[in-house]
């Protein structure tokens, strides 16, 4: 075999696998894009339905287009369409896709109307066929709104994130560039605003392992003269399953918060609100998760379910720097506060009765500065309180045991009519 020979056989070996490995990808592809249409729909129900439209079908790529269509509650009168448009290309192990939504339809052409400029996005996304895993970014195009004496400004929307090609884990960031809202009431303005989400494939069911929201900043000022100011705005919260119980768990933290509306004025400093509900029955969970959210009765037999063990809400931790003032009283120190809430094991209906009082536990620590209240009216009745033995002093503080149990409140183990 001549040189000639051997670069054209070694060429056609190569050529062929490209061709194979391209053939595979394809196929793989339409392994996932089958088993995604199918799990997407088992998730909401019969309240979305997927149409695929699939033209310019080959070896290398195809165009799709996807006409979703979600009925809330299954009103077919409230449907929401929403037309979604990709160019699929298919690479020895590799698959890539563009994709944006159509905003010409009649739905979508109304909103345009009252927009500076239509909306226009854009998408990519990548797959590896060998080790299942894809990455995806996407962007809508920030918009301007006027009507009347209405004014509203979005920044871009950005997404980025990667998934399993088996759709079992999703991972988003999710950001917000800005936001803008005026009237003749009120201005509103935020800065960045971010999401967090990781979704896992639980139970048949996507659940929200971990999630987070978090504000740079935010201004609120109303015409008469009320002002809200907010920055590092920090919202966490995860589920997690464990021996057949589940745990979701909230953690939340402002660095500054700012009120003043005439002479009355709020200020929180670094708060944090940290928060675990447990005892939850996985299976209890799940089902209510599954449950057709138009069918009440189902619902309501779930919720008994999940409130049979009991629950557990354990206040991990609140503390913060406050400062009060109204028409000279003021308020102002560090307060902080842990404990739990159990509700023992029971039913819908027993939660609303006057039964559901003596039911439940509650045991919490709760201490403040001790010239917290020294500018109020309430200093008084705080000496009084220690006086009784409702509060002590320790450290610099004023603290207090709060208990109560067969709807009996103790405070510091001392009785406290209500």
């Amino acid at each position: 075999m001549n040189g000639f020979t051997k670069v054209a056989a070694l060429s056609a070996i190569v050529l062929s696998s490209c061709l194979a490995a391209t053939w595979y990808s394809g196929q793989q592809y339409q392994s996932y894009l089958q088993q995604s249409i199918a799990l997407t729909e088992l998730q909401y129900g019969p309240e979305l339905t997927i149409e695929l439209n699939t033209s310019e079908q080959g070896l290398f790529g195809e165009t799709e287009r996807y006409l979703i269509s979600y009925a809330p509650m299954g009103q077919a009168d409230d449907a929401f369409e929403l037309v979604f448009e990709q160019r699929v290309n298919f690479l020895p192990g590799i698959i890539k896709g563009n994709f944006q939504l159509n905003f010409d339809t009649p739905q979508w052409q109304a909103l345009n109307q009252k927009l500076a400029k239509p909306l226009s996005d854009q998408g990519q996304w990548q797959a590896n066929v060998f080790t299942g895993l894809a990455t995806y970014q996407y962007r809508l195009n920030g918009v301007n709104a006027a009507q009347d004496n209405a004014e509203l400004t979005v920044g871009d929307l950005t997404a980025t994130g990667d998934f399993n090609l088996d759709l079992s884990h999703h991972n988003s960031l999710i950001s917000l560039a800005h936001f803008g809202f005026s009237d003749d009431e009120i201005t509103i303005t935020a800065g960045k605003l971010s999401a967090d989400l990781q979704l896992v494939l639980t139970e048949g069911i996507y659940d929200i392992s971990h999630s987070s929201l978090h504000l740079a900043n935010g201004d609120m000022s109303q015409r008469t003269g009320g002002k809200a100011k907010v920055t590092n705005l920090l919202m966490n919260s995860s589920v997690n399953h464990e021996q057949g119980f589940t745990s979701v768990i909230s953690n939340n933290h402002i660095d500054s918060l700012h009120f003043v509306d005439g002479d009355e004025q709020m200020e929180l400093n670094n708060s944090n609100f940290d928060l675990t509900l447990s005892k939850l029955p996985s299976a209890s969970y799940f089902a209510l998760a599954k449950s057709n959210q138009a069918d009440l009765m189902v619902i309501m037999e779930h919720l008994d379910s999940l409130l049979s063990q009991g629950l557990l809400l354990t206040v991990d931790q609140i503390d913060g720097e406050l400062s009060l003032s109204s028409s000279g009283d003021k308020i102002n120190g560090h307060y902080h506060s842990k404990g739990t809430i159990d509700l023992p094991a029971l039913s819908l209906e027993q939660l609303q009765t006057p039964a559901i009082i003596s039911a439940i536990s509650a045991k919490f620590n709760l201490g403040f500065s001790e010239a917290m209240f020294e500018q109020h009216p309430l200093a008084p009745q705080i000496d009084g309180f220690e006086q009784s033995g409702y509060l002590k002093r320790e450290n610099g503080e004023l603290v207090s045991e709060i208990n109560f149990t067969d709807g009996q409140l103790t405070l510091n183990q001392q009785p406290l009519m209500l």
